[in-house]
């Protein structure tokens, strides 16, 4: 039986305002992109500027970079999309003539709009359920509700965009962010509920969507309470262990961070001097040594338990780092996007101990082969 071929296939295309392709590129001088989870993702695509479709690249085209593993049962899909934001034409020492498109990923939609509501109103103070919060927020902001007629300062529709549904799901949320950036907010929601969201193309309806994942992205795949009879852990899924000792990955490197780290915040809220209302939320992480208490404060109005709320998501956004970085090694039971992917939780035997961690980065360099590597952390 002939081994099984690994070796991947890409393709990229360069699509219009309205999604049809209008370029097909099978090479290319270098590709390079970053996918993030509930996060802004980042492309870079170089070819030589004397080829003509360099002219067809404008403005928030998108380019859409295509996978496939066809030695390993993957089909060809969307691995990574976003806007043409920047283009830069130039010479080498050699006379070499270059020209570089970059950009972000679809998630940018929302980095470019702020919740731009007057306060006090339901449309920039929710108190609800925070996938409900989530989805109104963009609705009211990128949806159908963000025009001047919904009492909205701009009108901010984006076009053949679609929204999930409301369903209700998660903790009940409170907070008011009247003129905040809406990726921001909705980044804050998602850590303070483990709900993650993405903006996807959907290529069979030409429509952008806006999802929210309630189980969250991604599948758990570490090694718990594996059932010996199945092969499976608690949450049913094939357990992933990567490790040298395995072969499943080739390099790795350990971070244990602490140098910016903030365990106690001091939430300052309405009233002047002595009248001043504080809420003091701190972390469990100070106790770690004698000499960790690291103290912050960020002004925030508002009822005491949307104070608490935001003092919740300031030590979470300034919790110390613990990351792992590792370049895996593909064979055909260890590949990306079939045994582990974008927000997949899985373990990592590593230093004699076994850390489950979550997926929340991946990056690609795509030249005659591919170069994977992943940033996993604990959420």
């Amino acid at each position: 039986m002939m081994p099984q071929s690994i070796a991947p296939s890409y393709v990229t295309f360069l699509r219009d305002w309205d999604f049809r392709v209008v370029a097909l590129f099978d090479n290319w001088r270098s590709l390079n992109y970053v996918k993030n989870l509930n996060g802004i993702g980042t492309y870079s695509f170089s070819m030589g500027s004397r080829d003509p479709r360099v002219d067809l690249f404008k403005l928030d085209y998108f380019v859409d970079v295509h996978r496939a593993v066809p030695g390993c049962g993957i089909s060809r899909y969307s691995e990574f999309i976003g806007f043409h934001r920047k283009g830069v034409y130039s010479v080498d020492s050699g006379g070499d003539q270059i020209f570089v498109s970059s950009g972000m990923s679809l998630e940018e939609i929302l980095k470019g709009a702020i919740i731009n509501f007057p306060e006090a109103t339901i449309r920039s103070y929710k108190f609800c359920s925070s996938n409900r919060a989530i989805l109104e927020y963009v609705r009211e902001n990128c949806g159908d509700l963000a025009t001047v007629a919904e009492e909205r300062y701009s009108n901010g529709v984006v076009p053949n965009f679609e929204i999930d549904p409301v369903t209700e799901y998660g903790p009940t949320w409170e907070g008011d962010r009247a003129f905040e950036n809406l990726l921001d907010v909705l980044v804050e929601i998602s850590k303070f509920s483990g709900i993650d969201f993405s903006v996807e193309f959907d290529e069979a309806s030409s429509k952008l969507r806006f999802h929210t994942y309630t189980g969250g992205l991604g599948k758990n795949r570490t090694y718990t309470d594996v059932n010996p009879l199945t092969g499976n852990n608690s949450y049913g899924e094939f357990p992933f262990t990567f490790s040298l000792e395995k072969g499943t990955i080739s390099s790795i490197s350990y971070e244990d961070d602490h140098s910016s780290e903030a365990n106690v915040v001091s939430v300052l809220g309405d009233g002047d001097a002595s009248t001043r209302h504080v809420q003091v939320r701190e972390s469990p992480n100070k106790d770690l040594s004698p000499y960790n208490r690291r103290e912050v404060s960020r002004p925030q109005g508002g009822f005491e338990n949307e104070m608490q709320v935001f003092g919740d998501g300031i030590l979470e956004e300034l919790k110390y780092k613990q990351n792992i970085t590792i370049k895996p090694l593909m064979s055909p039971s260890s590949m990306y996007h079939s045994n582990f992917g974008l927000g997949d939780w899985i373990s990592i035997y590593f230093k004699s101990q076994i850390f489950n961690r979550r997926i929340v980065s991946v990056t690609n360099s795509v030249d005659s082969y591919e170069n994977i590597s992943l940033t996993l952390a604990l959420s």
